[in-house]
């Protein structure tokens, strides 16, 4: 009853992500081959069915959710997943009253392992915001690197909340060896809210740029990166608006 995100994987195939109530159990992950849909989410107890976004990296299904022990980045199945009664694993956990929805990794050494993640958390309050978090291979766990709010008056970026500051829903971004990441999110005002970028060059960032305003009674949600004709360049997505912005480098998904 809630289709939150899909992500495509050819011309007409798809996976998708969201919640139900009732029964059967239709939330969770769906496949779509051109044909048919499949229910790819196990509904096993203690399972996750109420997922928000979806996304792939290094060939594998992520998804994130806040709901029971479920609170952050999880995998579901192993790779790209097209039957079901596949179980989700937790690998990003963000702890107690976490609220992520857009996501985005990067393998930065080209080691064929993801060791960098940016979270949209749209909570308003302390530990809400832009979240990065790296991995550890020494240890095999992810950690948190700094939550970020977003004061909308001073276009600054702040540990701790107060009046006027805002959380983030939408969130996509690139990699370049040089100069770092380029994110660019979506912020949790209820109307007019901003598309914004910020840039991660190896140290907290502290600033951002409004790129765009949705207007009055519009809001933005999801944002994504998307290839263009030119390979040196690349479209930004704005769902229910379009920005365009040149970029470096995309580094998506594989």
């Amino acid at each position: 009853n809630n289709l939150r995100s899909a992500i495509a994987t050819g011309n007409n195939t798809f996976y998708a992500s969201g919640t139900a109530s009732g029964t059967p159990n239709t939330g969770g992950v769906w496949y779509y081959n051109g044909s048919a849909f499949t229910q790819i989410s196990s509904t096993a107890t203690g399972q996750p069915t109420n997922l928000r976004n979806i996304e792939i990296f290094n060939n594998q299904l992520y998804v994130s959710s806040s709901t029971g022990a479920f609170l952050g980045i999880s995998k579901v199945g192993t790779g790209l997943s097209t039957s079901g009664n596949q179980s989700a694993t937790l690998e990003i956990n963000m702890g107690t009253g976490a609220s992520p929805y857009g996501f985005v990794m990067f393998d930065t050494n080209s080691d064929s392992l993801l060791d960098t993640a940016f979270i949209a958390d749209d909570r308003t309050s302390n530990d809400g915001g832009l979240h990065k978090w790296t991995y550890s291979t020494t240890t095999s766990t992810w950690s948190s690197s700094y939550s970020l709010l977003f004061d909308a008056a001073a276009g600054t970026l702040s540990e701790s909340a107060a009046s006027g500051f805002a959380g983030i829903r939408g969130l996509t971004g690139s990699y370049d060896s040089v100069t770092g990441f380029t994110l660019y999110a979506t912020t949790t005002e209820t109307s007019n809210n901003r598309l914004v970028s910020i840039v991660d060059n190896g140290s907290t960032p502290t600033t951002y740029s409004t790129l765009a305003s949705a207007g009055a009674n519009n809001v933005f949600r999801g944002v994504d990166l998307n290839t263009v004709p030119e390979p040196s360049s690349a479209a930004l997505l704005g769902f229910g608006t379009l920005a365009l912005l040149g970029l470096r480098r995309l580094n998506r998904k594989s």
